[in-house]
């Protein structure tokens, strides 16, 4: 495990001030990701606050300098602030920012999120040109990657990772459990948020839990332990991400997916029968 993924939204900042505690102490030889998110009063002065939300982070984690800046908003064609949602032009005066952070030497590299409507981010993608991007990835939806079916129910990402990768764009895979609906369970572990929303697949996260039982065969005939295992081999192996983000409640949930890796990628039947049940997601919700 080389990467650590925190922003300021994370416990109000304690996920960034626990963090740097750590890294201070054990000093491993590892790769932080921060995140700026703008808000309301930042509209009228994006620029300048993309550095102060950076040098705020920067400060949590005690460090001088940040790996990867990422700003935090999803993107869309028309603004919404009150849903964290920028428009392409406000991401364009971001990137601006993120570049001085970089040019002032206080982040190494800087991306956006690609989360959002899919149309805008491949325009932003294209306009601002950043070093990475974070993108949606998973067993119920990998329409970033695939080509999606025909009726599908689900948000249609427009082969976003693809295309980011053609434009020579590094991205990030999250939600590769789809928030941890691929456990199969509806009830949260304590320290995990208690309340998430779905992104990019179905309205609620107890429909994401059902939908997830399509996947089932893949345990009963004995290919993976659990979904859990499934869905981080799948991401892992996925043509087009440089790395996947797990989600960690617990150090069990950390050994679970360092021997997920650790066994490789699906077997080639496995993920053709994947395919399949991903394809007869179309006959609806």
């Amino acid at each position: 495990m080389t990467y650590f993924d925190t922003a300021r939204s994370y416990g109000d900042g304690l996920s960034e001030t626990h963090l740097g505690w750590v890294l201070k102490e054990l000093a491993p030889d590892v790769v932080v990701g921060a995140k700026a998110q703008l808000v309301e009063p930042d509209m009228d002065r994006i620029e300048q606050a993309v550095v102060e939300h950076v040098e705020g982070s920067l400060e949590r984690l005690g460090r001088e300098q940040g790996d990867l800046i990422y700003l935090h908003n999803s993107v869309v064609h028309d603004r919404n602030v009150e849903s964290a949602r920028l428009s392409v032009s406000d991401v364009e005066a971001a990137s601006r920012g993120l570049r001085r952070v970089v040019d002032q030497g206080k982040a190494r590299y800087w991306g956006i999120n690609g989360l959002g409507e899919p149309g805008a981010v491949i325009e932003a993608v294209e306009k601002t040109e950043p070093f990475v991007i974070q993108a949606c990835f998973n067993l119920l939806n990998p329409s970033g990657v695939e080509t999606a079916p025909p009726a599908f129910p689900f948000q249609d990402n427009q082969r976003l990772i693809g295309q980011s990768v053609e434009r020579g764009v590094g991205v990030v895979g999250v939600r590769i459990l789809a928030a941890g609906a691929l456990s199969r369970r509806v009830d949260r572990h304590p320290y995990a948020s208690q309340s998430v929303g779905p992104i990019a697949t179905s309205s609620n996260f107890a429909a994401d839990v059902d939908r997830a039982a399509d996947f089932d065969f893949l345990v009963e005939e004995g290919v993976v332990e659990d979904l859990i295992e499934a869905g981080i081999r799948y991401a892992a192996d996925a043509t087009g991400l440089t790395t996947a983000l797990v989600g960690l409640s617990s150090h069990e949930h950390l050994t679970h997916a360092l021997r997920s890796v650790e066994k490789g990628p699906l077997p080639e039947d496995a993920l053709a029968r994947i395919r399949q049940t991903q394809s007869s997601f179309g006959g609806g919700e």
